[in-house]
């Protein structure tokens, strides 16, 4: 519930600057970072979503063992620079993560984070970047027993958006692609539950700013 939740909220926000600097709070601020990025996807108040990174960024440390909070923490600031539009920043937050920790043994949160990069470069109009990740991709599941439809779809998505059309038509497409792997992306096999492309997102897709 939002509105309950907002004054704890607010009152997270006021500590963050002093828990930072609290090894043991790690766990509960990465915590807290993902409840912004959903908070965002309810309001869409971008402004609230990043108001934090000019503390967070330069003082947050995290020791690069401990996993689940690296992740979680380079995935957060990967999110705000994408939501910003700075999608080469966003790659770059993404890949720098994936050389830092080792994904071999955490295939689906690898899986994710390349397809957040191919997002990336996508919308850079990078397609060559694309197709390398895609082709990691495709190795990396070809013997996996989980049936991964959405990264299948997702990939889809990526190609499409990338293949040239009539920009209209091309934008339908994207859309109901996009629909049906909204509808399949559920459960276990969820992939990049804090990226949502709106309309305007679709229309950058089908559009990309090549460099």
């Amino acid at each position: 519930n939002i509105y309950r939740a907002e004054p704890f909220y607010k009152k997270a926000k006021e500590a963050l600057p002093t828990l930072i600097n609290k090894h043991i709070f790690n766990f509960y601020i990465v915590q807290f970072l993902n409840s912004k990025l959903e908070k965002y996807l309810i309001n869409g108040k971008l402004e609230e979503l990043c108001d934090l990174n000019k503390i967070i960024e330069p003082n947050f440390e995290i020791d690069e063992n401990e996993v689940y909070h690296t992740i979680y923490y380079r995935s957060f600031i990967a999110y705000t620079k994408f939501y910003s539009e700075n999608y080469k920043e966003a790659a770059n937050v993404m890949n720098d993560l994936r050389n830092k920790v080792s994904m071999r043994h955490y295939l689906h949160t690898d899986v994710e984070c390349k397809l957040f990069q191919a997002l990336m470069y996508c919308f850079m109009g990078e397609e060559d970047m694309c197709k390398q990740i895609f082709t990691s991709i495709t190795r990396q599941l070809v013997n996996v027993e989980d049936k991964y439809e959405n990264v299948e779809l997702f990939i889809k998505l990526i190609k499409t958006a990338l293949r040239p059309a009539d920009i209209r038509k091309k934008i339908k497409k994207l859309e109901d692609l996009y629909a049906q792997y909204c509808k399949i992306n559920t459960g276990e096999l969820q992939i990049l539950r804090y990226v949502k492309l709106d309309e305007k997102l679709i229309r950058r897709m089908a559009n990309p700013l090549k460099n």
